[in-house]
């Protein structure tokens, strides 16, 4: 879930279940919540999952940042890259992860390939 504190908190309604990691916040909120990762520092405004692994998720925010996460390691992304000049909107995933694509309030669209400087 994408949250207004720039955080991205990853929730599994599946079972209570065993945090990913221990963290204040937690306490008195429900054993649901796994993992939150912290990277942006304004709102995140986008998040989509990796549609060809289960550990893959790209964030954007209104900072303009995108984030590209390897949930088996939360300390930071894997990739930081300047989605927008102004608030990144809207991301998702290329077909086969070959890639991200982002949009922002600077009215332009980004392509980021997989591999690619």
């Amino acid at each position: 879930m994408a949250c207004a504190d720039g955080r991205v908190r990853l929730w599994d309604l599946r079972a209570g279940g065993v945090a990913l990691e221990s963290e204040p916040e937690k306490q008195g909120v429900s054993s649901f919540l796994k993992a939150t990762l912290r990277f942006h520092k304004q709102w995140c405004s986008a998040v989509a999952w990796d549609p060809t692994s289960q550990y893959g998720l790209a964030s954007a925010c209104h900072a303009g940042r995108l984030g590209v996460w390897d949930l088996r390691s939360l300390g930071s992304p894997v990739h930081a890259l300047r989605g927008s000049e102004e608030k990144a909107l809207a991301l998702a995933w290329l077909s086969n992860a070959a890639g991200i694509v982002c949009g922002g309030s600077d009215a332009r669209v980004r392509v980021f390939r997989a591999g690619a400087e």
